[in-house]
């Protein structure tokens, strides 16, 4: 996995083309219910169940959390 780098600035220092997590989300909240959409999607089209959503949306906010406090480490 290579993750996105959290902010523009450290996007266009590597050269990264990808948005960064900084464009493409709002913020935690925002990550977080598209989150949670994508996998009740992914229940309606029978891949999840239902169940496992809950434990979906909280690795999301691990990885989030993970991901942001890298960066601020560093700053």
């Amino acid at each position: 996995m290579f993750p996105f780098a959290v902010t523009r600035a450290e996007r266009i220092a590597s050269g990264d083309p990808r948005l960064s997590i900084e464009e493409r989300y709002q913020g935690e909240k925002d990550y977080l219910a598209r989150t949670e959409a994508a996998a009740r999607e992914l229940v309606k089209q029978r891949y999840v169940l239902d169940r496992d959503v809950p434990r979906m949306v909280d690795l999301a906010r691990e990885r989030w959390r993970a991901l942001v406090s890298q960066t601020q480490a560093k700053n």
